[in-house]
This record gives C-alpha cells, sequence and structure tokens, in this order.
C-alpha cells in the first residue's frame, strides 16, 4: 500500500508540487488581503476625526486660543485662563474637544455656556446645578478621554469614556471610567451640547377625545435610557380616574412602527400620581422604557389599555321633586361608567 502511494506521488510529483505551490500562495494572498483591509479600517477611523484617545492636557490643535493670561510673558500660560476662539468651534468634534478641555482646566463657566438651552432647563437650570450634579462627580482631577460616534454615521450623538490616568502607564485601564452619552446640536451656525444622557427635546401638540376624557401630548424629552412623554388629561366623565394600574406594569406603553412596545415605568408612581379626579384635568410626566438608538424605528402611538373608573356617589340634577314644603330634592344616584376602558393616541 505505502509503496503504490510512494509510486503515484512519483508519477504525479510535479502536479501535486504545482497544487501545493498554488495553495500556499492563495493562504497569502488571503492573508495580505485582510491585513490591508484591517489597515484601512482603522485609517479610516482615524481620519475620520471621531475619536480622541487618551488626551487631557494642553489644548487641541483645532482649537484656536482666543487669549492667554499669564504673569509674565516668559512663564507658561495658565490653562485655566485660556479662552477658545469660537470661531474655531466649528464642528462637533471641536465642540466636544472645547468643553472637555473646560472641564480639565476648572473653567466651569465656559464649559457650562457650552450646553443648549434645552440641557440647562431640563438637566443643569444653574451653573451651580453644573456644578454639583456633574462636573464636581466627574472632574475632581484632570482626566483622560476617548469617545466616538454612537449609532451610526448619522448619528450626532457620541459615546464618551472618562477616567484618571494611571501612575504608571498614564492610561487608563477602562475599569473605572465614567460612560456619558454627548449629542451635538447646531443651532444658529454654533455648536451647542447635551450632555448627561440627554439626548433631544421636542416640541408636540397632539389631542385626541372621547366621551370619557381628552388628552394633549405636548412634549418629548428623550434620554439615553427612557422617553418623557409631558401629556394633559382631562377627564371628563362623573367617576374617579386611574390612567394606570401601578401593579400592572404592562398597562401603559408605546406602539413603534414595527409594533414594538415600550412599558411604562410603573414603579416611579404611586396611585396618586396617576389619579385624576372628576371634572378636572391633570399634567403629568409619564416616563417610558426605551433605550435611545439613533435608527430606533418612530413612536406611532401611546396606548393606555386599562384605564380604571371609580364610580362615585352623586346627584342627578335630571331628576328632582318636590316636597310639601317646597323644597327641591334631587335623585340620589351612582355612576354607572365601565369598570375599566382603554384609550390610544397616534403621535
Amino acid at each position: 500500500m505505502f509503496f503504490d502511494v510512494l509510486n503515484h506521488f512519483q508519477d504525479n510529483r510535479k502536479k501535486i508540487i504545482i497544487i501545493m505551490t498554488v495553495v500556499v500562495l492563495i493562504a497569502f494572498f488571503i492573508k495580505a488581503v485582510n491585513e490591508y483591509t484591517e489597515k484601512q479600517r482603522v485609517n479610516s477611523s482615524s481620519s475620520n476625526n471621531t475619536t480622541a484617545i487618551n488626551k487631557n492636557e494642553g489644548i487641541s490643535d483645532n482649537l484656536r486660543m482666543k487669549n492667554v493670561v499669564s504673569d509674565s510673558d516668559n512663564e507658561t500660560p495658565n490653562t485655566e485662563n485660556i479662552e477658545i476662539d469660537e470661531s474655531s468651534i466649528n464642528s462637533a468634534n471641536k465642540a466636544i474637544e472645547a468643553f472637555l478641555f473646560y472641564c480639565n482646566n476648572n473653567q466651569i463657566g465656559k464649559a457650562y455656556n457650552l450646553l443648549t438651552d434645552d440641557c440647562k432647563k431640563i438637566s443643569y437650570n444653574t451653573q451651580d446645578d453644573f456644578y454639583n450634579k456633574y462636573f464636581k462627580g466627574v472632574f475632581k482631577q484632570r482626566k483622560n478621554y476617548t469617545y466616538a460616534l454612537y449609532g451610526g454615521e448619522n448619528s450626532s450623538t457620541y459615546k464618551l469614556s472618562i477616567a484618571n490616568e494611571t501612575i504608571t502607564t498614564g492610561k487608563s485601564n477602562g475599569s473605572n471610567d465614567t460612560i456619558d452619552y454627548i449629542t451635538v446640536i447646531k443651532d444658529d451656525n454654533k455648536y451647542k451640547l447635551n450632555i448627561g444622557g440627554f439626548i433631544k427635546k421636542e416640541s408636540l401638540n397632539v389631542n385626541k377625545s372621547d366621551e370619557y376624557l381628552s388628552m394633549n401630548v405636548t412634549e418629548k424629552i428623550t434620554f439615553m435610557d427612557y422617553e418623557l412623554y409631558t401629556i394633559t388629561i382631562k377627564n371628563t366623565t362623573l367617576a374617579n380616574m386611574n390612567i394606570s394600574n401601578s401593579t400592572n406594569s404592562v398597562g401603559t406603553y408605546l406602539v413603534d412602527e414595527n409594533s414594538s412596545k415600550y412599558y411604562l415605568k410603573n414603579d416611579e408612581y404611586d396611585q396618586n400620581d396617576l389619579a385624576i379626579n372628576y371634572k378636572s384635568s391633570k399634567t403629568i410626566k409619564l416616563k417610558f422604557n426605551r433605550k435611545y438608538i439613533s435608527e430606533s424605528k418612530k413612536i406611532v402611538s401611546i396606548v393606555f389599555s386599562n384605564i380604571n373608573l371609580i364610580n362615585r356617589e352623586n346627584y342627578d340634577n335630571t331628576e328632582q321633586n318636590q316636597n310639601i314644603s317646597g323644597n327641591v330634592q334631587y335623585q340620589k344616584k351612582y355612576t354607572s361608567y365601565k369598570e375599566n376602558i382603554s384609550f390610544s393616541i397616534e403621535l
């Protein structure tokens, strides 16, 4: 058997060597293509200027200093006195760089001024709020940071990792990084930032009514971990109303274009928060458990599938009579609504 194989090899040696040579060449070719592709991917990632790695000192080469104050012309300028030329903040990346530079150099007011008006109003109403809720917890000392686009090339949201330097390497190991999401907004030709996981605010004016209630959805605020809807609801019945059962976590939800559902965070409300008395109205902020992804499908409706009506005793003014003394008496009765109703509003 062995000699047969050996004889076969000797008879076809030339062909076998050629085949083996071709296989080896193909393997080297595939390896070279893969290495080239990876190199191009890395170069492309670097050239799109969406990531800054291990930056904590000085100022971005792409940003110009407006003025520098120092004790003498021979001293190194104090970075706490550097003001960045606003005209050089002409892209999303430069706006983020400017914000992080100001934070790293304890220029709280200048960092705060780079926030959008919506971000200030919703998350940090004053500069002191910004200092106490964000700056103090993140920038107790100078930080390294990296950031990159989150959610695709059409996104304006960046994932930001902030970390202390380690003494030995000057780099972070990533285990204790603070993660934030920054959204860049261009408003009146200026780049401003939403930070702290706040993505955007949208004004809405959507109305719907039926025989039980009327509803007006006025605002939607998108955060990284949830969506917040401001809704004014008027109870037009003679019964008190609970728009969502606090023990039922699936009764109130958003519906997107793919019919996916995102439920109300019921555990953050008590029954009084969700109650509306008869013939009364209330404005409520409803938080839904929907994480932000830039390519998310559009929300098409809000569904209230389990609105509870609490029948109450009342006097019916349409049924009346007079007693002997002439006093008017009203018919005592109870409201007679369904115990539970549903309501949906299209956005």
